[in-house]
């Protein structure tokens, strides 16, 4: 006896598998099996050694024989005693494999699916095609995003870059004509610089300027950067308001004296009234300056900065406050004898009487002959100027003469 029908199905998202299947039952028991199976009324005649979960990974081609009884579970060989039945033979051949595709996929996600099945892995679904796309549409997003705040940073730099020089310019226009210039040596004919070129800096300090922002020296720094880097080098009292480059030209001048040594001796020390304004000069202008200078080492000297006992100050340069420079020097941290340029910011207060002028003086003292000095301040009153002219040695000075007519930028 044969019969047709649909045992296997496998569905997915892409597509169905539909397995048809031949099954071909044996030869019937014979009448005296039955009729004794019939009257011993045993539970084992009524056993039927047929499971269809035997066949269940049958591939085309393959002819199965059940071999266990699916009632008792025992095996098929308990038939064989003849007062009970004979066993029942079932044999299962796969006739035809149907696969029908749902979503009619693409070549390219058939080829998918056969490298997939070959592999052993299991094709994606339909539901990971939109997840894909997602994925895809967020990280072009934020591709986007992040070209946009470069874009805008950008943008931002060159805005600053532009309004600082403008404010260089209207600086010269407005206050360039009202810096008085005082030179010590009355035969010197040094004149001031009208662009960086002019004033034969390493390659390295050039660059950094640049980028900095800065095209052409302001009004202060076309006079104070000659003298600055003069050789043999002058001492400078230099007054210029807020925001005008006096704190890139002293830094300019500390660092273009600076030789890189190993291991480093302090060639240079800037001392300012406030910590706080010592960490600006170090981030805003030391820093971004000598940014070409490789193996240059810079030591804070401010609250809450210590050096072990015994051991001295390894940098090239130190930035910090009087109270604690004096500190240092009596130590012996800091080695003055090694220092070539000496920096007085806010000067106006460092050597006022109601500041740091015991400080100031201290470290004034310490310094050799040959160091240069150099005093800059937004304000100088009259009787500060007298005094830092007695404190270091025979100064140029440049002065704004009228300090009603500044216009602040």
């Amino acid at each position: 006896m044969m019969k047709k029908g649909v045992d296997f199905k496998a569905r997915s998202n892409f597509l169905d598998v539909v397995i048809t299947t031949s099954i071909t039952r044996g030869a019937e028991h014979s009448k005296t099996e039955l009729s004794s199976a019939t009257t011993s009324g045993s539970q084992r005649s009524q056993c039927q050694p047929w499971d269809s979960g035997r066949f269940s990974n049958l591939i085309p081609g393959t002819i199965a024989e059940a071999s266990h009884c699916q009632t008792c579970t025992r095996p098929s060989s308990h038939f064989l005693d003849s007062t009970r039945p004979k066993p029942i033979h079932l044999s299962i051949a796969i006739d035809e494999v149907s696969i029908r595709f749902k979503n009619s996929p693409s070549t390219q996600q058939k080829e998918r699916i056969a490298t997939m099945s070959a592999e052993g892995e299991e094709p994606k679904t339909a539901d990971a095609a939109p997840a894909e796309e997602a994925k895809a549409e967020e990280a072009a997003t934020e591709e986007t995003e992040k070209a946009a705040a470069k874009k805008k940073k950008e943008d931002s730099e060159e805005l600053t870059k532009r309004l600082q020089k403008l404010a260089l310019e209207r600086q010269k226009q407005t206050s360039g004509d009202r810096l008085k210039v005082i030179q010590n040596d009355t035969t010197s004919h040094l004149t001031g610089a009208k662009t960086f070129q002019e004033l034969n800096l390493p390659k390295h300090l050039l660059d950094a300027i640049f980028a900095m922002g800065f095209d052409r020296p302001s009004a202060i720094q076309e006079e104070a950067l000659p003298r600055i880097l003069s050789d043999p080098p002058r001492n400078l009292i230099g007054q210029a308001q807020s925001g005008s480059g006096k704190t890139a030209a002293f830094t300019l001048g500390m660092l273009y004296r600076l030789e890189i040594d190993d291991p480093p001796t302090t060639q240079a020390l800037c001392v300012t009234p406030t910590r706080e304004l010592a960490i600006q000069i170090f981030q805003k202008a030391v820093k971004p300056m000598a940014a070409n200078m490789v193996g240059l080492k810079i030591q804070l000297a401010i609250a809450g900065t210590t050096i072990e006992k015994g051991q001295s100050v390894s940098a090239h340069m130190v930035i910090g406050t009087p109270g604690k420079v004096v500190d240092w020097l009596k130590r012996r941290i800091i080695n003055s004898k090694t220092i070539k340029v000496f920096v007085l910011d806010e000067a106006d207060n460092m050597v006022g009487e109601d500041g740091h002028r015991a400080n100031s003086l201290l470290i004034k003292k310490t310094l050799t002959k040959q160091c240069q000095c150099l005093l800059f301040s937004a304000t100088f009153p009259s009787e500060v100027v007298k005094f830092a002219d007695k404190m270091i040695h025979k100064p140029d000075k440049i002065l704004i003469e009228s300090d009603e007519n500044l216009v602040r930028i």
